[in-house]
């Protein structure tokens, strides 16, 4: 299985907008390796999904952008993205940083930039759907402005969860 931690990662790490070619498989194994097992999900269907969503944006990327935090040696080390949804909407999606690049604020310095983009864009209410118990990313996105809108339990990765609907007016 393909561990997140599994070399010590170069100081500089850079965070960059759009996609290059590795970026999707990347994002997608480090979602896989971050859920599936901890959370019971499943983990081929979880890549599935990410790798199928992120697919779309790439073929459009007029529907929103993409940030991606890379190390000094091309290793893929964190992401968030924006989906434009509608005039008035839009989501925060694939947001996850590896272990070994957490605690140097570059989650927050990607939740800040894609924020202020999405106003940008003119969207006055941005939304993001996750599970309760990431208690990290539940803090950072408080920070930011969200609020949890709506919980309740479902399967939707293939295990058990609290599936949490969190908002943000712009």
């Amino acid at each position: 299985m393909w561990a997140m931690t599994a070399a010590a990662l170069p100081t500089t790490i850079r965070i960059r907008t759009g996609f290059k070619a590795g970026d999707i498989p990347a994002i997608a194994l480090m979602h896989s390796a971050n859920y599936a097992e901890p959370h019971g999900f499943d983990g081929a269907g979880l890549e599935a999904y990410v790798s199928r969503s992120m697919g779309e944006l790439y073929a459009d990327p007029d529907r929103g952008r993409l940030w991606i935090a890379e190390a000094e040696d091309g290793t893929v080390t964190g992401s968030i993205g924006i989906t434009l949804e509608s005039e008035t909407e839009a989501r925060l999606r694939w947001y996850i940083m590896r272990a070994d690049a957490r605690g140097q604020g570059l989650g927050r310095r990607m939740i800040e930039e894609a924020v202020e983009w999405t106003r940008a864009q003119g969207r006055s209410r941005l939304w993001l759907t996750t599970i309760a118990g990431l208690d990290a990313s539940a803090h950072l996105y408080r920070s930011v402005g969200f609020e949890i809108f709506h919980e309740q339990d479902g399967n939707s990765w293939g295990g058990p969860a609290r599936e949490q609907h969190w908002e943000m007016p712009l």
